[in-house]
């Protein structure tokens, strides 16, 4: 086995570890935050390849909705953002490791 095999190995365990550990925190967040359908809706649409607004025309939401939703999930740890301006994207933590 390569060395260069040996770190995605180890890396793929520690991702799966950190799974775990973060699983019970998000599924309360979720709880406290997508407390309405159009919420969960927006949430689900956050593949990381969406943009906010197809994000929001998906879940059937407004883009301003969005835009004013997805920095306060980002930083309560239930989302992930990726790059700036217009080309920022989220991901729900669902689509990034299960």
């Amino acid at each position: 086995m390569s060395n260069q095999q040996i770190v995605i190995d180890r890396l793929d365990i520690i991702t799966r570890l950190l799974h775990v550990q973060a699983k019970v925190s998000i599924q309360h967040l979720k709880g406290e935050l997508l407390d309405t359908p159009k919420k969960q809706a927006l949430h689900s649409a956050l593949t990381g390849s969406n943009s906010i607004e197809q994000a929001a025309k998906v879940a059937g939401c407004s883009a301003r909705l969005a835009e004013q939703l997805l920095p306060e999930w980002e930083k309560a740890g239930l989302i992930l953002g990726t790059g700036k301006g217009r080309g920022k994207r989220y991901v729900n933590l669902d689509h990034v490791y299960l």
